[in-house]
């Protein structure tokens, strides 16, 4: 079901409430992939949220995808802090960034 949403909110012109939509509907998604073993589609799922995060400044979402991220990727093996992306979520996101951010 949560896949026919990203569907129907792909047809949709990229406005800043749909790019919310389909944040959180990634967000929604991925544990249950994650608990169903499908850790790639996991992944895939987390790492468009982060893309559309990051194109919202929206930092609250955007930590909400890395801290998720950041589980998958223990579970796959991979420890956060030696990650080869760790480095780039430690970057305070664009100007809408909150004053908890700078």
């Amino acid at each position: 079901m949560l896949e026919q949403a990203l569907g129907a909110l792909a047809q949709l012109s990229e406005r800043h409430d749909t790019l919310e939509r389909a944040v959180d509907l990634r967000l929604s998604l991925a544990p249950p992939l994650s608990a169903l073993g499908d850790m790639e589609r996991a992944l895939a799922a987390l790492r468009d949220a982060e893309c559309a995060a990051i194109q919202l400044g929206d930092p609250r979402r955007l930590g909400w995808v890395w801290g998720t991220l950041a589980t998958v990727e223990v579970l796959l093996g991979d420890t956060w802090p030696h990650s080869s992306t760790a480095s780039g979520r430690l970057r305070v996101p664009g100007p809408r960034a909150s004053s908890a951010f700078r």
